[in-house]
């Protein structure tokens, strides 16, 4: 996500972009979460955008016969009111000018609404939105539940994550097309947790970093393995160019957390370099480990920039490549 949503939360409210599917639900279960996501916008926890299309859905679908046992036909209006009241109004887009980027065309006007009014969240039940969402780097995204949880439990770290669960963090990381860096970064995690309860040799570790930098990782093991401990990280690299990217590694929040931006400053946070080696690639372009290539190269307090990171072409790193294809045949 840009820098400019960094600390959002923390100066003003979040503009949210809320799917039809959210607000049908908020009527269908008065205990949800989606209810509890409408009632604290209502109650001017966010600014809710929304636009004429938007409204018209709701409105065909709140005329379906099948909910008549659910909610009536009023309550459904009272609901569409109560929008409009509290809400932000974005005009409709052309049809011809809408964006198109979901697999179902009829929900690309929630992109429009959230480009056009300048959204913060765009929050939706309907996977297809949200995996459309995902995909695109200038939209952030949650479903109902994390949304919720982001409006009624501020925390001390800002409002950039999410209760979530691991799955949902997956999806997401999936979806970006990051899955591969995220695997290098639980390979280091699980080498060297290996590595402290004595299952795994020390040697193991040149297996999941940059080549050429093990001997730094093993002469300051315990200093890296005190950085790692005890961290989460979210599902947001940073892009530092197309062969190098950061993760933010924060305290351990004690449940799986889904990062909707870059997060605001927080306490010990450290940085987790990661570098994409070619030179770990066969001649087909397969990575041995799966991992694509994607290698840790140093954990501190700030990100590497490319001209700190040693080049294939470096005769140490050839050298420590030459080692780990011997030590695999």
């Amino acid at each position: 996500m840009t820098e400019e949503l960094q600390q959002i939360a923390a100066h003003r409210k979040l503009r949210l972009v809320v799917d039809t599917n959210l607000f049908i639900s908020s009527l269908l279960s008065p205990r949800g979460s989606e209810r509890a996501l409408i009632e604290a916008c209502f109650a001017g926890k966010s600014e809710l955008l929304y636009c004429e299309h938007l409204l018209q859905e709701i409105e065909d679908v709140i005329s379906r016969a099948k909910f008549r046992k659910r909610f009536t036909v009023e309550e459904g209006l009272s609901l569409i009111d109560a929008i409009v009241l509290v809400g932000t109004e974005v005009p409709d887009r052309e049809e011809q000018k809408l964006p198109r980027i979901c697999d179902d065309p009829d929900d690309d006007f929630l992109f429009a609404l959230y480009e056009d009014g300048n959204g913060d969240l765009l929050v939706s039940g309907d996977k297809k939105v949200l995996k459309a969402a995902a995909s695109a780097l200038w939209i952030t995204s949650a479903d109902g539940k994390m949304a919720a949880t982001l409006l009624e439990n501020r925390k001390a770290w800002g409002s950039e994550l999410l209760r979530g669960d691991s799955e949902s963090g997956w999806e997401a990381i999936e979806a970006a097309g990051n899955r591969a860096i995220f695997n290098a970064v639980n390979f280091l995690f699980e080498v060297i947790e290996g590595i402290k309860s004595k299952n795994f040799d020390r040697e193991l570790l040149a297996q999941a970093v940059v080549p050429g930098t093990a001997t730094a990782w093993l002469d300051d093991f315990e200093s890296a393995q005190s950085l790692l401990t005890n961290r989460a990280f979210g599902t947001h690299p940073i892009i530092i160019s197309p062969e190098i990217v950061a993760i933010k590694l924060v305290p351990d929040l004690g449940d799986s957390y889904v990062a909707l931006q870059p997060t605001a400053p927080i306490e010990n946070a450290v940085f987790l370099t990661l570098e994409r080696c070619p030179d770990l690639l066969d001649n087909k372009g397969n990575d041995a480990l799966g991992l694509d290539g994607w290698r840790a190269h140093s954990i501190g307090p700030r990100f590497l920039q490319p001209n700190e990171v040693r080049p294939p072409t470096d005769a140490v790193r050839k050298k420590a490549v030459q080692s780990l294809r011997g030590s695999r045949n």
